[in-house]
């Protein structure tokens, strides 16, 4: 596309092609250096997400959940033998009893859907955290 210039804008326009081109001053480099280095460190040091975690770290995390949800259910009976012999009164038998045929059922469920909705949160909030707030470039 061309345009029809003014002869003063066309002077103008050749003498700012002649000018050369501006340098940076030396005192710019070591400033942007030291920049990206600050930079850098503070992304280091951030907390990375589950995600983020080697596949062994990830499997020791779950393993770790496995085992700490497994060792309260093993260890309930021997709680709940306690608390019978510590207070064997009717109310403590009734509350032993409404634990085992409402409570413990339901509690495979809800740390089920508990685990779930943890796993989900985090995975959307790892895609939040790359998407929206630049996680990606790092």
């Amino acid at each position: 596309m061309t345009h029809d210039m003014d002869p003063s804008d066309l002077d103008l326009h050749v003498a700012l092609r002649a000018m050369p081109q501006p340098r940076a001053p030396h005192t710019l480099a070591p400033k942007v250096m030291a920049a990206v280095h600050l930079h850098l460190v503070r992304v280091a040091s951030t907390p990375r997400t589950w995600f983020e975690w080697s596949v062994w770290a990830q499997m020791a995390s779950v393993l770790g959940f496995v085992v700490l949800v497994a060792g309260a259910a093993l260890l309930w009976p021997s709680v709940e033998a306690v608390a019978l012999q510590a207070a064997p009164t009717d109310a403590v038998r009734v509350a032993s009893l409404l634990f085992r045929m409402v409570w413990q059922p339901f509690m495979v469920w809800v740390v089920a859907g508990v685990t779930v909705t943890i796993l989900f949160c985090a995975t959307v909030g790892a895609l939040l955290g790359r998407v929206a707030l630049g996680g990606a470039s790092r």
